[in-house]
């Protein structure tokens, strides 16, 4: 059986420190500077709503579990009702995952790939335009990482009663994963019991097989329960079930097939990209391989606090050379980190096909399990990710980290400093584009961070640093709302714009607060549809869509056929035909007119 390796206390320390700090520097780099007007404030909003009493499933459609706005919740009534607060827990959360994934890895690597890994690994992992910080899906992933820890020990721990715990331990952490985002939740928690079960059962016998089966379940049934009972006493569980399992799914696709071909065209639009990926993944491959047939090198009297250091210097000036070229305006690159993405699904895929033989001909070890375990539990986070958008970073996370330390630690000592600047080239590119353009959504796009030096009025916005377009924006649009709709009255958005309503603590009269074409299915969006030109709300807040873009939605999210969004577009043009137009603002240069429209009786 593989001898585990220790690291000592004061490397320990020292690689924690670094990995730690590099990744808080990035963060502060943008974390307060962007509103995420468009769709970027779902948590945030999710927990103010749930702090006035509006529950998800009776209140307002959700297809996702409770369990993400709960804890924003909790975190709002305990350190305040500001976004601030939301995306500070969003870093820290950030700073968790990193030392989980470093943790993880040292099962397998030596330390200074491991903290190479996990540094590349989360600064990429928050490339996507999307990623607001605070984010659901990073919970979620967090939880299934969590899940696999807690099951790799499972594999060496020789005593009985410590193998139970860690079971149960690892199916509480994958029932957590599937009450934060059920796709990611349910591929994890299918994954991981079966995969382990075989591979106790090939190490250490049937027996030991059958104790972790139970043991995992009793786990995931734990939490679970709390949840169904909570959802029960809330009369809320059928509709919950619904919206989670029926209506939410119809707004992703109605079969297969549309999800194939939903990949297809993402990959085609990004073909450079996921070429150059499958490239990279090609060159690894030899080093990864020769890493997988290596036997583990005594490393216990290594001192790798010099190493640390190397990397501490050369993450800051990565980050710091990136920042001052953002304060300079100079053009940073676009998407190119969605190479990382198909280099780590590529490379997973190709990985687990490789591990299917050795299992069928019982030539089992502990590295391999442990090697099996982490592929299959990124692999499954990586495709049920890939069901909300086919390609985003989130998808880098943990498989990234382990594909990087085994192309390290199996590369030629010459064939190193190529890795090295490669992956030097990748977090600076990272950096100049998060700062160049912090948040994207439907062409919505927020100004570069060095525009990001407004403060808003709005109280629910202290601490953030934005541009002066965006507090225009949010104040004067929060005052109209405030002096034209009477307690009790309805706003609308649309496109959503979340932040809007939270910071105005109003409700749509719509039963979705969100009408993107991925969230809401097209009976639902037709329904609310009809409710929109039945209420009549107090303000209207709108930018109107190209048709072009209509037709893009429907291309990509129902196979080029007609979606119910036209029946809301056309149910907020025949409402702002009959109201008054108040204002109109413009977020960055060229981007989409916002026009805010009061209802005249108001």
């Amino acid at each position: 059986m593989q001898r585990e390796v220790r690291l000592g206390w004061s490397n320990a320390v020292v690689m924690q420190a670094v990995l730690f700090l590099l990744i808080t520097l990035f963060f502060l780099t943008f974390f307060n500077r962007f509103a995420g007007v468009r769709s970027g404030t779902g948590e945030f909003t999710g927990g103010i709503f749930y702090l006035m009493g509006k529950l998800p499933y009776r209140d307002a459609y959700s297809a996702a579990p409770p369990l993400n706005m709960i804890k924003s919740a909790l975190l709002l009534h305990l350190f305040g009702q500001e976004l601030i607060v939301s995306r500070i827990f969003g870093v820290v959360a950030r700073l968790v995952m990193a030392g989980v994934l470093f943790q993880w890895l040292r099962q397998l690597f030596p330390p200074v790939e491991c903290l190479i890994a996990s540094v590349v690994t989360i600064i990429l992992s928050a490339g996507d335009r999307t990623d607001p910080v605070a984010s659901y899906n990073h919970d979620t992933i967090l939880w299934g990482m969590l899940c696999g820890v807690a099951a790799s020990i499972v594999l060496s721990e020789e005593r009985r009663s410590r193998a139970i715990l860690w079971s149960v331990l690892s199916g509480i952490c994958a029932s957590m994963c599937l009450m934060s985002k059920q796709t990611i939740g349910l591929g994890v928690l299918t994954s991981v019991l079966v995969v382990m079960a075989v591979l106790l059962y090939e190490i250490h016998g049937f027996r030991r097989a059958a104790e972790w089966i139970p043991a995992f379940i009793v786990g995931v049934m734990v939490p679970i329960l709390a949840l169904v009972a909570y959802l029960h006493h809330k009369q809320l569980l059928e509709a919950f079930l619904q919206m989670l399992f029926v209506q939410g799914p119809k707004a992703k696709g109605g079969n297969p097939g549309e999800f194939l071909i939903r990949e297809l065209i993402v990959a085609l639009e990004n073909y450079k990209t996921a070429l150059l990926g499958v490239f990279l993944f090609a060159l690894s491959l030899p080093a990864i391989r020769i890493w997988q047939k290596s036997s583990e090198r005594n490393e216990e009297k290594r001192n790798y606090l010099l190493p640390a250091l190397c990397v501490l210097v050369a993450g800051i000036a990565v980050i710091g050379v990136g920042y001052a070229m953002a304060q300079m305006g100079i053009p940073a690159r676009r998407n190119f980190t969605k190479t990382a993405v198909y280099f780590t699904f590529v490379g997973l895929t190709i990985l687990l096909a490789f591990q299917v033989m050795p299992v069928l001909l019982g030539k089992m070890d502990l590295k391999r399990a442990r090697c099996i375990l982490f592929c299959t539990v990124s692999w499954s986070t990586a495709f049920m990710l890939s069901l909300s958008w086919p390609a985003f970073e989130a998808m880098l996370l943990p498989g990234l980290g382990f594909l990087l330390a085994a192309t390290l630690c199996g590369a030629h000592r010459y064939a190193k400093p190529f890795i090295y600047v490669v992956l030097i080239y990748m977090v600076f590119v990272q950096v100049r584009e998060k700062l160049d353009q912090p948040f994207l959504f439907d062409n919505q796009e927020e100004a570069p961070v060095r525009l990001a030096v407004a403060k808003s009025k709005d109280p629910m916005l202290r601490g953030m640093r934005l541009p002066q377009a965006t507090v225009d924006f949010l104040d004067g649009t929060t005052e109209i709302i405030n002096r034209n709709a009477r307690p009790g009255d309805t706003i609308f958005t649309y496109p959503e714009l979340g932040l809007i309503y939270s910071m105005t603590r109003r409700m749509a009269p719509t039963f979705s607060m969100s009408h993107n074409i991925d969230v809401v299915n097209d009976r639902l969006a037709i329904e609310d549809a009809e409710r929109l030109r039945r209420s009549r709300p107090a303000v209207v807040v709108y930018y109107r869509y190209s048709e072009e873009t209509v037709a893009g939605e429907e291309r990509i999210w129902r196979a080029g056929k007609r979606s119910g969004q036209r029946d809301l577009i056309a149910a907020v043009e025949d409402l702002v035909r009959t109201y008054r137009l108040e204002k109109t603002y413009r977020l960055t240069p060229g981007g989409p007119d916002i026009m805010v429209y009061v209802r005249p009786e108001s």
